[in-house]
């Protein structure tokens, strides 16, 4: 029993990273675009929600959207040449798993989470603009 509770918490105090804990939130999401089977959403949702919704909670800055001062991040694996700000992929992955989530709930036939989720994701994608988002100009 003493191992189970050390064990849970260590796993809060590592928040997994933005891109590779999302994968909670994005595989059952393409498992279920895939398959078409509702069932793998219906039993990964709670974990999902929680999943955003503890990301969710962590937020602050402006209008509370922003990441968290302090998180784990691995960094742009794909971009290895550049270092990517680790806040961008915190921001442009938990905005992904929102809306993600807006639409399981949404298949589910959870419509007030799915209108909550939506409303939320569309404000993440709002700050994420804001925050990063640079009008090209000519030439």
């Amino acid at each position: 029993q003493l191992l189970k509770v050390l064990d849970q918490k260590y796993a809060m105090a590592q928040d997994g990273g933005p891109a590779w804990a999302d994968a909670g939130v994005i595989c059952p999401w393409q498992l279920y675009q895939l398959y078409g089977d509702e069932a793998v959403l219906r039993k990964s949702y709670p974990s999902m929600r929680a999943f955003v919704e503890y990301n969710l909670s962590r937020c602050e800055g402006k209008d509370d959207l922003r990441p968290p001062a302090t998180f784990h991040c691995f960094g742009d694996w794909l971009n290895v040449d550049d270092d990517t700000p680790k806040p961008l992929i915190f921001s442009a992955y938990l905005a992904r798993s929102t809306q993600l989530l807006a639409q399981a709930a949404e298949v589910l036939g959870l419509e007030e989470d799915a209108e909550r989720f939506r409303s939320k994701a569309e404000q993440l994608r709002g700050a994420f603009q804001e925050d990063w988002w640079e009008e090209a100009g000519p030439g």
